[in-house]
């Protein structure tokens, strides 16, 4: 059972020290807790035990962004195929479309839902734990599913304090129920990705070898050293990936080289290549992810070798 979420008054009471005291204590790390808007702080019931017992809580989820604002680099079917991965391996994993086109929500065989919008305008509006529309699907991955409801809410948050931070705030809600939560973000650098980026642990950033979506690299850049230096100091990338790759073409081949060099300039990983598939869209037409499409391609194989690449050991031997 999920332990409730304490907010910063009744967290101070079990500890018998001030507000002040407690939220110093979140500050500095004594105590894995979770920073909301107004500078209030949410922390699990069972993290708080463990601090009150002398013991070393357990570290929160790692929260993945798959982000680049150019669309049609395979954003979705990386979502899918590491959410599924994961599951497979018995971690708890949730999967948040925060797409108003809602791409990766229909290619798991669901519909669009509006439920994130009224989550995010509760919270908004001052209510620190807004119920989510969590969908569980058949393999066992939990989803947020998207709607165009998001592009309106992305308009309506431009008036909001701290809007920056409505999404990490919601995630906070979840405590410890995660092992990994991917966030499947939209193909701009609008707020909603900006969201997407100070909630997240670590960024993936999935592209084509093709000329305008490497030169999108360059902005994409530019916006995360932007988030680290005012809104998200710890955010890591775990890598580049290439995606949809026909590696006999000359002009994926050259493009892939501009790729390894632009990631090499800035120090971020570049992760084996995912190989061009039919069978991606065939996935997404039946509603499962590639890894577990009849057929078994060598691009779902490696998508099953990425996210034990990148998730680390305890986080897969511990779902």
């Amino acid at each position: 059972m999920v332990g409730r979420t304490l907010s910063t008054t009744e967290a101070a009471e079990r500890m018998g020290v001030s507000e002040a005291t407690a939220r110093r204590y979140f500050r500095e790390g004594r105590i894995p807790a979770q920073e909301t808007p107004g500078g209030r702080y949410q922390i699990t019931e069972a993290a708080l035990d463990t601090y009150l017992r002398g013991g070393t809580p357990r570290p929160g989820p790692i929260i993945l962004a798959v982000v680049n604002q150019k669309g049609g680099v395979g954003k979705s079917t990386t979502v899918a195929a590491l959410g599924a991965a994961a599951a497979d391996g018995r971690v708890p994993v949730l999967l948040v479309d925060w797409d108003p086109q809602a791409s990766l929500t229909q290619a798991l065989g669901q519909q669009p839902q509006p439920g994130m919008y009224d989550a995010i305008k509760a919270y908004a509006e001052g209510n620190d734990t807004p119920p989510l529309p969590i969908q569980i699907l058949p393999g066992g991955e939990h989803l947020l599913p998207g709607h165009l409801d998001l592009a309106v809410a992305e308009i309506e948050l431009s008036h909001v304090e701290e809007r920056e931070k409505i999404l990490k705030g919601l995630l906070a809600t979840l405590g410890d129920r995660y092992r990994l939560i991917i966030i499947d973000c939209p193909p701009t650098l609008g707020l909603l990705t900006v969201n997407a980026l100070v909630a997240a642990t670590h960024i993936l950033i999935p592209v084509t070898p093709e000329y305008l979506a490497a030169q999108g690299l360059l902005r994409l850049g530019q916006t995360i050293t932007r988030i680290r230096r005012r809104l998200n100091k710890d955010l890591q990338v775990v890598g580049v990936l290439p995606t949809m790759v026909r590696s006999g073409t000359r002009h994926h081949t050259e493009v892939l080289a501009d790729i390894a060099t632009w990631a090499q300039r800035e120090g971020i990983p570049l992760l084996p290549a995912i190989p061009d598939t039919i069978k991606a869209a065939e996935a997404a037409g039946a509603g499962v992810a590639l890894t577990r499409y009849p057929g078994g391609t060598r691009a779902g194989q490696l998508y099953s070798e990425l996210a034990a690449q990148l998730f680390p050991q305890e986080v897969m031997a511990h779902g």
